[in-house]
């Protein structure tokens, strides 16, 4: 039983962190439109891919594409790197997620 109850106390533990990790899209949003992303990343860009095309990828992905873009996405692209914090990280990848 006590087994049970650990078990259940641990999946509980997970989701309500990864609810915390989850972000705020509304703060996201504001975050994207102060750091200028919206202007390479928008639906028709020749600059940048669309916010929903790249919505799919991994969070670790994300923030590697946002915080140290010629690393993660190779040496040639435009990109600036941001210096976020990993909350406002969180913010935009869910802001991003909410546009799929």
């Amino acid at each position: 039983m006590k087994s049970k109850v650990t078990v259940v106390f641990l999946i509980l533990v997970g989701i309500a962190a990864a609810a915390w990790a989850a972000g705020d899209a509304a703060n996201g949003k504001a975050l994207f439109a102060a750091n200028k992303c919206a202007v390479c990343h928008k639906e028709g860009s020749k600059t940048g891919k669309p916010i929903a095309a790249i919505a799919g990828g991994s969070d670790a992905r994300i923030k590697g594409a946002i915080t140290n873009p010629k690393g993660t996405l190779g040496p040639d692209g435009n990109m600036p790197a941001a210096k976020l914090s990993d909350d406002q990280l969180n913010d935009i990848i869910a802001y991003m997620r909410s546009c799929k």
